[in-house]
């Protein structure tokens, strides 16, 4: 079966020669190293035994996590109506959320519930005998909104 001039192999076989091509032209400076991308200067090089950060990171700096905690923990005045009161900021942030979610923002309203969902507060588990306080529509409500924090929550 001839091989075709123009067919797939005549086109990968003028690929391998350009590329060999390629390679095989001579250094511009023969006996020094190639240097471009990947290839520093020799003399740019870690020596055996040193390091690339010497000092380190200093003693006693801060993690993200204690600087967020940090943060978080400082204590703030927060004005409810009349009345102040000191509390720290991520007490203020749920409280601001709370009070979102009271006034009808629903993102607020589902960030409140996420919230006491991963912290166990909405599940109540009834003792036998006693019956709920809750209207069936408002147990249909719960349901439906408890429903929708687990799908979202997955």
């Amino acid at each position: 079966m001839p091989a075709k001039k123009n067919g797939k192999n005549s086109r990968k076989a003028s690929r391998r020669s350009r590329s060999a091509d390629h390679r095989a032209q001579a250094d511009p400076q023969p006996g020094k190293p190639k240097v471009g991308y990947g290839n520093p200067p020799t003399h740019s090089w870690f020596k055996p035994g040193q390091s690339g950060n010497p000092n380190g990171r200093p003693k006693n700096s801060p993690n993200r996590k204690t600087v967020v905690k940090q943060v978080l923990e400082k204590i703030i005045t927060v004005r409810e109506g009349e009345r102040a009161s000191r509390v720290s900021k991520l007490q203020g942030v749920i409280m601001r959320q709370t009070d979102g979610a009271l006034k009808g923002d629903p993102r607020a309203a589902v960030t409140v519930l996420k919230l006491a969902a991963q912290h166990g507060l909405l599940e109540t588990s009834i003792p036998q005998g006693q019956e709920s306080e809750l209207s069936p529509t408002e147990q249909a409500l719960l349901s439906e909104i408890l429903s929708a924090i687990k799908k979202s929550a997955k």
